[in-house]
């Protein structure tokens, strides 16, 4: 009977289901649902009905990103597969439910931040980098919550450069194997060369030549050996004084011209020098081995030669590095004796002293020959001890034994996990004498093979992998695993090293500081390898993890697994009697599922479901003539309490020593259940149950699953399920089973339409052949009508396994096919009513769980009928992405895909584990190739200045001889200059031609160009931007009453690029959100630049608030700029509890007091973590000093004497007083305002004003009123800077601000408040992003308390005496060269607010006469050649006698030269730029200051990559807090020549 009542149950279900409510009134119904519960009686209850106590012992999880490429352009799309293991064997770890994925830009900001669900150890996400994406190295950083209890490196990064490139036509790789090469030394280079097939290049001439501070030194020509490869050898000059040496390839092959630059790895005289004994220590007169590792200055290895010399320095034994700056020697040291090494190579005048031997030390050395690990223990003492082998954290070896000097134990290293092992000594107090970390089994590894159906291909040609992983035996083993299919030449020119999954989760993640190429150590065509690995393990500390300080203290986690969904509620009658009952929660999945639940104290609690589909909760009263309803009491409540041993261990006792043990169990539920958070979890768009049990007792919870006509409990269906999806299924159901469900039988009976089709299902018990049994919505039915509408099919499962005989009897014998339709209503089966009165219902949309966005975009790729095309324009980096492919357990998978229109090599990566945690990678490439090949190659921006020569390559790839006529088609106002029609090309001939382009206008377009034969036609499509020339000028000018406005404009470049825009504000809101889409124009990176795009959104809505006016489309628009804004800012939280400019240590007082202030106010209209609230404030007070003053951090203070530290001194008070804080600053506020008595400084003034009248003191604030008073009636508000170093126009608008916000604080009437609004109303575009925030504050703080717009009169405003309407116009003839007027007239001389914005180009740039700041930028070169190095010198200069802080350079790159981005990333490791971003091409440096009187020189070096004569876009140096301390510079010119 029970089983029957789920089935009228579900079928009711399905009938009722979303018809109850439109989804408006479900929204509404969910508004003041939320994730805590806010009652204590409740949360009580909750505790003692559901809680479960957790052993809180640490089980480690590790975490690893596998990506579907490194290197990304503009309007790419990253894929991702995260791997979460248990880190004890590798396998999946069903622990924690959710991962944390980040995006973060170059600037070290958290642009992106994504909880993805975790099933069955995995999750999947993607990001999209946007077409006008700054470029530079991003990171993508992953771990779980449960993670964060450790210190140190444990979570997952992985570095994605983003940059728009052309990809190198010829494959090369270039590698200098020593490194920290000094003086004289020789270099030795290893370069290879391959062509676009894979194929190497044997005996091929190339050109290389040696730079030194840019000035080449050396060129020669050399030639590759037959496997394509060389290694250069050159010396370095003896009198060498510059770490600046840089070599460059140039080569000419197959009509393409590439080249390949990098800098060689130098160190002069800095060199750190660390010894690392084998085991650890040292004894006398026991020889052993010592480790080392030499770094430079930038922690970079250094490859030395040096000599081991005792006291009297004589040398005793010679050395050099191995790898990577390690090595070893052996070392006997002799009683009494110091002992020194001396660094040869680089030349070092210092010694160091080698660490001190003991007699009575023990020394451990291990050698591993021919799978034995011989450990040989010494010591000058007869001593009992204990030999243990741990694996991560876990003893896997113990062996007491008597050592008589010497012991030599043997051990078999088979019988030992893979990964890094440790043997320690210990004596009989268990005291760890020695330690040597050796890394086991390293060839013990899951096999995969990639097998292509062909071995080369054709554009657009399907592609067939037979995919196969075994064990390390060679046996069949099933896995998981993902696969990426990527353009080799973006891969090769990447040149990425950093960790794969063998690296990360057998290496790395166990060794504490940073390792060089971790890749490299598992290379299996690497000789040095294995030898390396092993000085990996001598010379770095090894840690599997150490948690945080206060956990190891109270022996407690700090953060729980993160959890998935759960719904705590409870079922009422009608007069609101809590009642008990049945409740269902029903999974509307692909596998409709449903989970039942007894209620207790008519409370219910379901957990840990997945998200990204529809719930519904169903109630059935135990009562049936009770009239119900279901009242969700909150989501997401976490029931379970970590608790120690030792605490489990006293709460199974009596007494008082139990009840205070189940007391603080109580406060730390309690205070986790009531705990308001805003937590965001990102779902896949299909999630499928992990097999996991329900976190709450089993017996509570029983899971039931619709199957067939019912329900079964889970735990009955055990046969194997096979599920074809809506989108797999066409016009036959056949049909759409054939081929898709392994082990499935489909025989036509006959030739004549109509006839059936044969079924049969292999590993049925088929009985004489009989078809399977076919159930349809719960029915079962003899057959399928062959009128069956497909359309209506929701999914249909395939029950293989004799065991489905358990759910449907004998009739399931030939096994089950289950079709399940979109309505749900019985096939056949006639509506069967029931009465809504007996039932309650709740529906749980995807919308609302742990979840911001149920879409997850899958990785899609073209289906191609034909490999031949009108248009090649199919040039994919990514071809096929698929991040979960399983193997069966024959080991065997097959996927397909289809090449794009690349002639090029294709690489297939894939990497991933077995069932039991052994881990598989491999790479494979295929090459693709058309008969007619037709390649060219254009710069990524062109100038209407530039005249670029394309080079365009035909290739005759087949054995006959082609006549080829060539047509192009270009956009309109872009000319072909130079042209060929027709040439001839023998088999596997290729000719190179330059296309002459000339641009008269700005486009955005593209460029054809057909290749056509008696035969063929290939026509190639590539993108083709041109962009004004000149210098961009911009008009902005905003006003409420009748002015005329007159400005100038100088000559135009061009008119095509002149626009201008009017806006007329209908209220104050709209002109503060155009304010700040102005501030969106400027680099917005940092804590501060972000809260200032951020904040002004809460002004507007607090502004509407006061109006009483509705306007939903400027309420959402506030409202989602606030929350995107405040889910960046709190990942500038940094460990101190404070917030800084990029979120790393320390923090920035003044800049957290400004963050407090701002999320003080943004909880009134957002959800935001209140904790963090009073942990930020807790912070800023801790930093009170008892002398009066607040505690600055040493890079933010700059002395005490200075005003700059003590305007951050006043803004921290400003922001404290601003929050209601006032005893507690008492002393503070006395302090600041007797230094402010006695300098006067306005900023300080106006700030000290504000916190006067916050604290009360009306006496204060009416004298500090009055000095500002006086000094604006006098123009005299003047500063020196502001808490951020700003100063200038921005300072004084800022100043202007507070004053104003002082006086709108006091009721009384204030003279001076109409003029400074008016001031402040007139913005000329130079505020910095602070003074705009202070503005706008003032702004709609003024509009809210007076109503000044009660005039909604509209402007008549003429440009030139030309009326102008209110619209976006691009003209040609209303701006003109020199003098303009703008003039704008009101009915009554006042009304709403205008803004008149407009920009055009000229050759002349702005220019700021009293510009503190000046740069130069030059290159080496005027006039090169294609292939060459062109160096680029940039200096800048602080002209003032004060420091700048936040240095902006915007440099103009000419289109034929372009950025290589292993040579910025140098710049970057050398600290010669604080970091970069590229924005078109422009490259923008960024430098945190600079100090007074100095100046900073940097030097680029870049690739001449297109003949043809081009023009950089003009350069730009900036103060970023001072914007109109800023100096322009032409951009620089060059030729190239073919």
């Amino acid at each position: 009977m029970k089983t029957l009542q789920y089935i009228l149950l579900f079928v009711f279900a399905f009938q009722f289901s979303w018809a109850q409510k439109s989804y408006k009134n479900y929204y509404s119904e969910y508004e003041n649902i939320p994730n805590y519960l806010k009652s204590k009686e409740e949360a009580e209850l909750f505790y003692q009905l559901f809680s479960k106590k957790v052993l809180s012992d640490y089980q480690k999880e590790k975490v690893y990103a596998q990506t579907n490429h490194v290197f990304f352009k503009p309007g790419e799309e990253l894929f991702y597969k995260v791997s979460v293991v248990n880190a004890e064997n590798n396998t999946p770890s069903f622990l924690s439910k959710i991962v944390s994925v980040e995006i973060i830009d170059p600037s070290g900001i958290v642009v992106n931040k994504r909880k993805l669900q975790v099933i069955n150890g995995y999750a999947k996400g993607n990001f999209y980098f946007p077409v006008d994406v700054k470029g530079g190295i991003y990171k993508l950083r992953v771990y779980t919550n449960y993670m964060q209890n450790e210190v140190g490196k444990n979570y997952f990064e992985k570095e994605l450069t983003v940059q728009k490139t052309s990809s190198p036509r010829i494959l090369m790789k270039l590698d200098f194997p020593k490194k920290g090469l000094s003086a004289g030394e020789e270099v030795l280079a290893d370069f290879s060369l391959k062509n676009l097939s894979n194929d190497v290049i044997p005996f091929y001439q190339f050109t290389y030549e040696v730079y030194i501070a840019g000035k080449e030194v050396l060129k020669n020509e050399v030639s590759t050996n037959k496997e394509g490869k060389i290694q250069l050898k050159f010396n370095l000059p003896k009198d060498l004084e510059t770490t600046d040496v840089l070599l460059n390839i140039r080569v000419n092959y197959d009509g393409f011209k590439e080249s390949i630059s990098r800098n060689v790895p130098v160190t002069l005289n800095k060199v750190d020098l660390f010894f690392f004994p084998e085991g650890g220590s040292l004894a006398n007169n026991i020889s052993t081995k010592i480790a080392f590792k030499a770094l430079n200055e930038f922690g970079q290895p250094v490859d030395v030669k040096g000599e081991l010399l005792d006291e009297n320095q004589q040398k005793i034994s010679e050395f050099e590095a191995y790898k990577f700056g390690m090595g070893k020697f052996d070392f006997t040291p002799r009683n009494g004796k110091k002992y020194f090494v001396k660094i040869l190579q680089p030349n070092i005048s210092k010694l160091f002293e080698l660490p001190s031997a003991n007699d009575n030390s023990v020394v451990l050395n291990s050698v591993i020959i021919y799978g034995k690990i011989i450990l040989k223990i010494q010591s000058n003492e007869i001593q009992n001890l204990k030999l243990v082998g741990n694996f991560r954290n876990k003893e896997v070896f113990s062996k007491e034994f008597s050592l008589h000097q010497k012991e030599v134990i043997q051990l078999v290293e088979k019988d030992f996990p893979s990964g890094i092992c440790r043997f320690t000594i210990l004596n009989k107090e268990n005291i760890p004498l020695c330690e040597r970390v050796i890394y086991l089994n390293k060839s013990r590894e899951m096999q995969v093979k990639i097998t292509p159906n062909k071995n080369s291909f054709i554009p657009r040609e399907k592609v067939e992998l037979n995919i196969e992983t075994l064990d390390e035996n060679g046996k069949p083993i099933a896995a998981n695993l993902g696969l990426s299919v990527i353009d080799d030449k973006l891969w090769t020119y990447a040149d990425d090293r950093q960790n794969n999954i063998f690296s990360w989760l057998q290496m790395d993640s166990e060794i504490v500081g940073k390792i060089e190429e971790p890749s490299f150590y598992f290379k299996k065509d690497e000789p040095k390898a294995d030898e390396a690995l092993d000085l990996v393990m001598l010379t770095n500390a090894y840690r599997y993890f150490e948690l945080l300080p206060e956990i190891s203290d109270k022996k407690l986690m700090k953060f729980d697994y993160e959890k998935s969904n759960s719904v705590y509620g409870k079922v009422i009658d009608d007069k609101g009697k809590e009642v008990e009952a049945e409740v269902f929660l029903m999974d509307y999945g692909i596998e409709p599922k449903v989970l039942k639940q007894n209620t207790k104290n008519a409370r219910f609690y379901f957990t840990d479901f997945p998200s990204g589909r529809d719930y519904q909760l169903v109630a059935k009263p135990k009562n049936k003539n009770q009239k119900i309803s279901i009242k969700v009491l909150a989501f997401h409540l976490d029931g379970e309490i970590m608790v120690t041993e030792n605490e489990l261990k006293s709460s199974q006792k009596e007494g008082k020593e139990f009840e205070k043990i189940e007391e603080n169990f109580k406060e730390r539920a309690l205070e986790k259940i009531q705990n308001k958070t805003d937590d965001k979890v990102l779902l896949e768009e299909k999630r499928y149950y992990s097999g996991k049990k329900d976190s709450i007792k089993t017996k509570d919870i029983e899971e039931v699953v619709a199957i067939g006509y019912g329900m079964a409990r889970k735990k009955d269906v055990t046969s194997s399920v096979v599920s074809v999806s809506r989108n797999e299924i066409n016009a036959n159901i056949v049909q759409s089973l054939s081929g898709r469900v392994a082990g499935l039988e489909v025989t036509q009976n006959s030739g004549i339409p109509g006839n059936a089709a044969n079924i049969r299902i292999r590993g049925a018990a088929s009985v004489n052949g009989n078809q399977p049994l076919f159930v349809i919505d719960g029915v079962i039915v003899d057959k399928v009508d062959t009128n069956f509408n497909t359309n209506d099919i929701k999914n249909i499962s395939v029950l293989k396994d004799a065991s489905a005989t358990s759910i449907y009897g004998s009739k399931a014998a030939n096994g089950v096919i289950i079709i399940n339709t979109i309505d749900g209503i019985p096939y056949n089966a006639k509506k069967i009513n029931f009465s809504k009165n007996n039932f309650a219902y709740f529906n749980i949309s995807s919308g609302y769980l742990k979840n911001s966005d149920t879409y997850e975009r899958v990785f899609t790729y073209p289906v191609y009928q034909d490999t031949k095309t009108l248009f090649r324009d199919d040039f994919r980096e990514t071809i096929y992405w698929n991040p979960v492919i399983q193997t069966d357990k024959n080991g065997k998978a097959k996927v397909e895909f289809y090449n794009s229109d690349a002639n090029t090599t294709f690489r297939m990566i894939t990497e991933g584990s077995a069932y039991n945690g052994l881990l598989g990678r491999t790479e494979k490439t295929y090459a693709v190739k058309s008969n007619l090949q037709i390649d060219a190659k254009i710069p990524q921006y062109i100038t209407m200045a530039d005249q670029p020569e394309i080079p365009l390559v035909i290739k005759n790839n087949s054995d006959k001889i082609k006549k080829i006529n060539l047509n192009y088609y270009l956009p309109k106002n872009v000319e072909l200059l130079k042209k060929d029609s027709l040439i001839t090309l023998k088999p596997l001939e290729n000719k190179r031609l330059l296309l002459s382009l000339i641009a008269n206008k700005n486009t955005n377009s593209n460029l054809q160009i057909s290749a056509i034969t008696d035969e063929e036609r290939e026509t190639q499509v590539l993108p083709l931007k041109v962009e004004p020339k000149g210098f961009r000028h911009f008009i902005d000018f905003s006003v409420n009453k009748d002015t005329i406005y007159n400005f100038n404009v100088l000559d135009r470049t061009i008119d095509d690029n002149t626009f201008y825009r009017l806006r007329i504000f209908k209220n104050t809101a709209n002109k503060i959100l155009n304010d700040l889409d102005r501030l969106l124009e400027e680099p917005h990176g940092c804590f501060e630049q972000t809260s200032s795009t951020t904040y002004p959104n809460y002004f507007v809505l607090q502004y509407l608030k006061s109006k009483g006016k509705v306007d939903e489309k400027l309420e959402q628009k506030a409202l989602k700029n606030l929350k995107n804004g405040y889910n960046r800012l709190v990942n500038f939280e940094t460990s101190e509890n404070g917030f800084s400019l990029f979120g790393s240590k320390p923090a920035n007082v003044s800049l957290t007091a400004f963050g407090l202030l701002e999320f003080n106010d943004l909880k009134n209209v957002i959800n935001v973590d209140e904790k963090m609230i009073e942990r930020t404030k807790k912070f800023v007070l801790s930093k009170r000093n008892p002398n009066g003053t607040f505690n600055l951090s040493d890079y933010e203070s700059y002395g005490t004497k200075t005003e700059y530290y003590w305007a951050k001194q006043a803004y921290i008070l400003y922001a404290l007083a601003s929050i209601g804080l006032k005893n507690e600053i008492s002393k503070q506020y006395e302090v600041i305002l007797n230094h402010n008595k006695a300098t006067g400084d306005s900023y300080q003034m106006a700030l000290l004003a504000n916190v006067a009248f916050d604290l009360g003191k009306k006496q204060d604030y009416k004298a500090l009123t009055e000095k500002l008073y006086r000094k604006f009636s006098e123009n005299k508000l003047k500063s020196e800077t502001n808490f951020m170093e700003g100063s200038g126009k921005s300072l004084s608008a800022e100043v202007l601000a507070l004053y104003a916000i002082s006086l709108l604080k006091s009721d009384e009437e204030q003279l001076n408040l109409t003029k400074i609004i008016d001031q402040l109303e007139l913005s000329d575009g130079y505020y910095s992003t602070q003074s705009k925030v202070l503005v706008l504050k003032a702004l709609s703080s003024y509009y809210s308390k007076y109503n000044v717009n009660s005039s909604n009169a509209e402007p008549i405003v003429k440009l030139n005496g030309k009326l102008l309407n209110e619209e976006q116009v691009f003209t040609n003839d209303l701006l003109k060269n020199g003098q303009n007027q703008l003039e704008i007239s009101y009915p009554k001389g006042k009304g709403l607010p205008i803004n008149f914005y407009a920009s055009y180009f000229s050759l002349q740039p702005p220019k700021d006469e009293n510009a503190s700041i000046s740069m130069d930028v030059n290159l080496s070169q005027s006039e090169v050649k294609i292939g060459d190095n062109v160096r680029m010198n940039i200096k800048i200069e602080n002209k003032e006698n004060r420091y700048l802080g936040m240095i902006t350079a915007k440099i103009g790159i000419p289109a034929g030269l372009t950025i290589q981005p292993k040579l910025l990333k140098d710049m970057m490791e050398k600290k010669d730029i604080a970091y970069y971003e590229i924005f078109d091409n422009y490259l923008v440096l960024y430098w945190y200051k600079l100090e007074e009187k100095a100046s900073v020189n940097v030097n680029l070096d870049l690739k001449a990559e297109f003949s043809g004569k081009y023009i950089g876009k003009a350069n730009k140096v900036y103060e970023y807090y001072k914007p109109e301390n800023y100096q322009w510079k032409d951009g620089v010119e060059v030729k190239i020549n073919d």
